[in-house]
């Protein structure tokens, strides 16, 4: 009797320590799965900012590219202005210098005028002095 007894709490003991080791490792399991799944939220929470900065980067970088092309532009603007003023600085000078020419070409017209008419009227003058004499 005595030893069907202790049998019987042996086993109970046995049983007992069975499901107390069981429960550790459904805990340490438990454990486990909730450290891998910290660690894969984590995971992804750092693959997010790390998509989250290179998309970043690639907006500043287009910005800084469109930046380059309206300075671009600009620069191509100023330079065809200051290329069209000197155009017209140029025909302005051009046309003065046909003004210039032009009014040189009057002024000899004018002296070749007056010289002939100078001529004409010593010429006159002379023929009178010959007819009086």
């Amino acid at each position: 009797m005595m030893m069907m007894r202790r049998r019987r709490i042996r086993k109970r003991k046995r049983r007992e320590e069975e499901e107390e080791e069981e429960e550790e490792e459904e805990e340490e399991e438990k454990e486990e799965e909730e450290e891998e799944e910290e660690e894969e939220e984590e995971e992804e929470e750092e693959e997010e900012e790390e998509e989250e900065e290179e998309e970043e980067e690639e907006e500043e970088e287009e910005e800084e590219e469109e930046e380059e092309e309206e300075e671009e532009e600009e620069e191509e603007e100023e330079e065809e202005e200051e290329e069209e003023e000197e155009e017209e600085e140029e025909e302005e000078e051009e046309e003065e210098e046909e003004e210039e020419e032009e009014e040189e070409e009057e002024e000899e017209e004018e002296e070749e005028e007056m010289e002939e008419n100078m001529g004409e009227e010593e010429n006159k003058g002379e023929e009178e002095n010959e007819k009086e004499e």
